[in-house]
């Protein structure tokens, strides 16, 4: 069980005052331990320097009998032990000696407090003396002798100090063991009083978590950090009262709309699994239950819906499909999938398209069939014009007559053309054969197909550019050339030019024709490649075209897995151009027959 936060506050105040006592004794045990040995070494100082006094007062300051009877005097007087020593370092008397073992002395005139009290005028030094067989402080200093400087000298064994240390320690862990045990009763009461109020507001904060609402707040009169806290907290709990009543409401537009949409509409998680199916779901597929929690394979085993599903999660935006119902009964579907990485999921939203699916097969085979019936009756009409145009005068009226005819009769098959050529696109026919091919080489073979029409309007053909072999088939890619190059010509004015150029861009292959006319206005750029769409209706009509060649280029590139656009050309014009995929290294172009 971990422990809680009155304990926590506790334990972490006992150890604040647990340390701050350690540290605070162990300071005042090394000052005091200091203090006390300054103080004993002053003591012994003084009664070094009363001893060097009084030895100065014997008539026989070198008889080891005399001298020795006074050391004992004094240190019976000062309870510690005293010793003379002879400027010759011979030890002349010591209290704690007899006077025959003080002949056996070793000599001292080397002694470290020896030397420094006669250097120095006091000496001091810590070590084990081999007389008493203890550790000693020792206090020298130095008196005059008839043969020259002595020195008094009195110690006292350091155990006293250590007795002192140990008191100071027992009084240290006494005071501190009282103070520890005040602070554990202060630091309860504190942690006590200091939990209280956060043990309410924990309260409090549990019965919102289930749903119980308001929070009351503290009083008025306690304004202390907490009771901020508390406040804030009960604001929040205002604030979050709020957002959960607007929510809720949302969730009820939100369920009532979903309800009443016909549409089927399914949102999915990161696994596709449903989240939410609405009963327009239900009724298309006429489930008895909701499919919540089910995977979206479960209700549509289609491979596509499948596919775009999954790459719509790795994908963030908005995907579009068309497939068959599941099922047999020939419904269309048309499925829009849109997916935001901040939602962790999609929504998808259905349509029957299958009327409209219908009538626009219905609209591609009328298109077909009536283009395919029309062009016969054109062909004999081109047939029999240009042989009746024979045998007329030149400068006759049944002549411009019959012109007029074959004029309208040609545009009239390039228009029935085109249809067919949209047609078969819309329908995914013909196969394309993808193969490399040499742009540039097909660009002069164009241009030996426009050249007639160029060489009218006075207008110089340039092919410029050199690039590696596109990946394409040979005839969608020469219809493609021979529509930019037409719609170049027709729409540059006498004694211009039309300039084809292919470079590479990026894996991609670029074919630009530019010329240098009138130029496309900014608002007409975006809809160019759109069926039946002229920028000046009235000039197109005039120059015999039908609107459908540029978008004829766009299906075509787009079947082969490139792209279409138009630039404004500087000074003035436009560029056309076709971006389609490299072929890959290593193939190269067929030869040609």
């Amino acid at each position: 069980m971990k422990p809680g936060l009155r304990l926590k506050l506790f334990l972490f105040t006992l150890a604040l005052i647990f340390t701050t006592d350690v540290a605070v004794g162990i300071y005042l045990e090394v000052a005091l331990r200091g203090w006390v040995t300054g103080e004993i070494e002053n003591e012994l100082v003084r009664h070094a320097r009363s001893a060097a006094e009084t030895a100065q007062l014997v008539e026989e300051p070198d008889s080891i009998a005399a001298m020795d009877r006074l050391a004992d005097r004094l240190g019976q007087e000062i309870e510690k032990r005293v010793t003379f020593i002879a400027s010759d370092g011979r030890v002349l008397g010591d209290s704690s000696l007899e006077p025959e073992e003080v002949v056996r002395v070793e000599n001292h005139g080397n002694r470290p407090e020896v030397l420094d009290a006669k250097l120095k005028g006091a000496g001091f030094a810590r070590r084990f003396s081999s007389t008493v067989r203890a550790d000693m402080l020792y206090a020298a200093v130095p008196f005059a002798g008839r043969h020259g400087l002595g020195v008094a000298r009195v110690e006292v064994s350091l155990a006293r100090v250590e007795d002192i240390a140990w008191e100071l320690r027992l009084i240290f862990l006494a005071a501190g063991g009282l103070g520890l045990v005040v602070a554990m009763l202060i630091a309860g009461a504190g942690a006590h009083l200091l939990t209280r109020a956060l043990r309410e507001l924990l309260h409090h904060a549990r019965r919102l978590s289930r749903g119980v609402l308001p929070v009351p707040s503290t009083s008025d009169g306690d304004k202390d950090e907490i009771a901020g806290l508390a406040d804030s907290f009960q604001r929040l709990t205002d604030e979050l009262d709020a957002v959960m009543e607007s929510l809720a409401l949302e969730r009820q537009r939100l369920a009532t709309v979903l309800e009443e949409m016909s549409e089927p509409v399914i949102a999915l998680d990161r696994e596709r699994r449903i989240t939410l199916a609405n009963r327009g779901l239900q009724r298309l597929l006429h489930l008895v239950e909701s499919p919540v929690g089910l995977s979206i394979d479960v209700l549509f085993p289609d491979g596509e819906v499948s596919e775009l599903t999954s790459r719509c999660l790795l994908e963030e935006g908005t995907h579009t499909l068309q497939f068959d119902l599941p099922g047999g009964d020939g419904r269309r579907m048309a499925a829009a999938i849109s997916c935001r990485q901040r939602s962790h999921g999609c929504v998808m939203v259905l349509h029957d398209i299958t009327e409209f699916h219908r009538w626009e097969e219905m609209r591609r085979r009328f298109v077909a069939d009536a283009s395919h019936e029309l062009r016969n009756p054109v062909c004999v009409i081109l047939a029999n014009s240009e042989l009746l145009m024979d045998g007329m005068e030149p400068a006759s009226d049944e002549r411009r007559l019959m012109e007029a005819v074959q004029r309208n009769a040609t545009r009239m098959s390039r228009i029935i053309t085109d249809l067919l050529d949209l047609s078969r696109l819309d329908a995914g026919a013909p196969e394309l054969h993808l193969e490399p091919l040499d742009a540039m080489e097909k660009v002069e073979r164009a241009f030996t197909f426009v050249e007639n029409a160029a060489r009218d309007k006075n207008i110089r053909l340039i092919a410029e550019g050199n690039a590696p072999p596109l990946l394409a088939d040979r005839d969608a890619f020469f219809r493609i050339l021979i529509n930019l190059l037409e719609n170049a010509i027709k729409y540059t004015p006498a004694g211009g030019r039309v300039t084809a150029r292919c470079h590479v861009e990026g894996e991609m292959v670029l074919l630009e024709v530019e010329d240098n006319g009138p130029g496309v206005e900014p608002q007409h750029r975006e809809r160019l490649f759109v069926r039946f769409y002229r920028v000046d209706r009235g000039r197109s009509r005039e120059m015999g075209g039908s609107g459908l060649g540029l978008a004829i280029v766009k299906g075509l590139a787009e079947s082969m897995g490139g792209r279409v656009g138009m630039r404004p050309a500087d000074p003035r014009g436009s560029i056309f151009w076709v971006a389609l995929p490299a072929a890959p290294e290593g193939m190269e172009p067929p030869d040609e027959a």
